[in-house]
């Protein structure tokens, strides 16, 4: 069994140096990449793995007895937790350094308007939830 550890490592260590970190789209096309995105949808899912079936030889039309295939409404149910819970339950966390946020505003003084520039003071924790 010491020969299987051994290979799978070898495989991890290769697999690990070839992966990429992903790389950020600059904030502007990456608003307007969220803007033009539909979200999750079960059915869509379930659609395109249902029609990738065949590929692998796994049938997706009625049984040749007549009975609806078990394999598709399978992949539907099993499409449809899977959304429900990436929607219902998951929480996305990413966090913003030091000095990545810039505010600008407006005050006030004895001598008139005065324009105001900050940044972030500390590094934040932002969460959010996937739709």
């Amino acid at each position: 069994m010491n020969w299987i550890n051994n290979i799978s490592q070898s495989i991890d260590n290769v697999l690990s140096k070839a992966r990429i970190p992903a790389q950020t789209l600059p904030a502007i096309p990456l608003f307007c990449e969220t803007l033009q995105r539909p979200g999750l949808s079960a059915t869509v899912l379930a659609s395109r793995i249902i029609s990738r079936l065949p590929d692998i030889g796994i049938p997706t039309g009625v049984n040749p007895d007549g009975s609806d295939n078990i394999v598709v409404k399978f992949v539907m149910v099993m499409c449809e937790e899977f959304v429900n819970t990436l929607k219902n339950e998951a929480v996305v966390s990413t966090s913003v350094p030091t000095g990545k946020i810039m505010v600008t505003g407006m005050g006030a003084n004895a001598g008139g308007p005065v324009q105001v520039t900050g940044y972030n003071s500390m590094s934040t924790v932002i969460k959010g939830v996937m739709q």
